[in-house]
């Protein structure tokens, strides 16, 4: 993972633990890999010589993680960016969402890699390229999503 790939504003899960041995001691009977990560917000990006990659927000404060990283497309990741589910003439699952003149369609397959936008294939597979995607089709939009839903 690249500090590069990434800009302000995108989604990342975060651990504070340094690796799951240590949030499997502090959390005992509690650990969960859902209690060991976090869903953040990115709002700074460090310099190389700075102890922590970025600082986070998710709306209790401000923090820095020791462990970042990147979320997979899921079809949950995509209602609670407002795509819409259907069911293609194939029996395939697609969700979609338009964006001004762009239709953004990702049909469900194994990694949820198979994208694409009017018609043209890419391959994503992560929300930070999403999120990336969506900013660089509105003219500096960021893609609304529903975090805690």
């Amino acid at each position: 993972m690249k500090k590069s790939d990434f800009r302000i504003g995108n989604i990342v899960q975060h651990s504070i633990y340094v690796d799951t041995d240590e949030a499997k001691l502090f959390l005992g009977d509690e650990y969960s890999v859902v209690n060991e990560w976090q869903i953040d917000t990115i709002i700074a990006i460090c310099y190389e010589y700075d102890e922590f990659d970025f600082y986070l927000e998710n709306g209790n404060g401000i923090t820095t993680s020791v462990r970042v990283d990147k979320i997979l497309i899921t079809p949950e990741w995509l209602e609670k960016c407002g795509f819409h589910h259907r069911t293609s003439m194939y029996n395939q699952d697609i969700y979609t969402l338009t964006v001004g003149n762009f239709n953004i369609d990702f049909a469900v397959d194994e990694l949820f890699q198979s994208v694409r936008i009017n018609g043209t294939k890419l391959t994503m597979y992560y929300m930070h390229e999403l999120q990336n995607l969506y900013y660089a089709l509105t003219a500096g939009k960021e893609l609304l999503i529903n975090i805690r839903s």
